[in-house]
C-alpha cells in the first residue's frame, strides 16, 4: 500500500531472504529460523515461505532462550565468549538432527557469533540477503530506465 501511494519502492525484506534461500538451495522444502521471540511469533517468515511451500521450523522452547541469550551476548560486546559459541552451536546441531540443513538468522547479532562457525549446513544471513536484494533492486531500477529511454526515442 505505501509504495503505492508514495510511488517509492518499497523493499520486502522477508521476501528477499526467502528469493536469497531459494537461489542458495533451489530445492529448498524446510528452514530453520533463528530470531528474536518477537519475530517468531508474528510468523512473518512462516507466511512468506509458506507461499513457496517452503516449511519454517522454530527451535523449542528452550533453544529460542539460548537464541535470545545468544541476542544478548552479543549486545554486551560477548560474540567471542565461549558460551556463547556454545548456545548456538547447540541450536544449530539441534536444527541439524533434526534433518534441518537450511538456517536462517533471523536477527542481526546472530552473524556475528555464526560465521565464526564451521557448520554442516547453509546459514543464511538475514542481513546479506538484504544487501543483494538492494543491489538486485537498483539494477533493475536502472534497467527500467534504460528500458524508458529506448522507448522514448522509438
Amino acid at each position: 500500500m505505501f509504495q503505492r501511494v508514495s510511488g517509492v519502492r518499497i523493499l520486502d525484506m522477508v521476501e528477499i531472504v526467502c528469493r536469497y534461500a531459494l537461489e542458495q538451495k533451489p530445492t529448498l522444502k524446510q528452514i530453520a529460523l533463528l530470531s528474536t521471540e518477537a519475530t517468531a511469533k508474528s510468523a512473518i517468515y512462516q507466511k512468506t515461505f509458506a507461499a513457496k511451500n517452503i516449511e519454517v521450523v522454530l527451535p523449542s522452547v528452550d533453544e529460542r532462550r539460548k537464541i535470545s541469550f545468544v541476542i544478548e551476548q552479543v549486545k554486551i560486546g560477548q560474540a567471542e565468549a565461549a558460551v556463547t559459541r556454545e548456545a548456538i552451536i547447540q541450536v544449530i546441531n539441534s536444527m541439524i538432527h533434526q534433518g534441518i540443513d537450511t538456517i536462517i538468522l533471523g536477527c542481526t547479532e546472530l552473524p556475528e557469533v555464526s560465521i565464526r562457525v564451521p557448520m554442516q549446513c547453509l546459514l543464511i544471513d538475514t542481513t546479506q540477503a538484504l544487501v543483494q536484494g538492494t543491489i538486485d533492486a537498483v539494477e533493475l531500477i536502472k534497467t527500467e530506465k534504460l528500458l524508458g529511454k529506448i522507448k522514448s526515442k522509438l
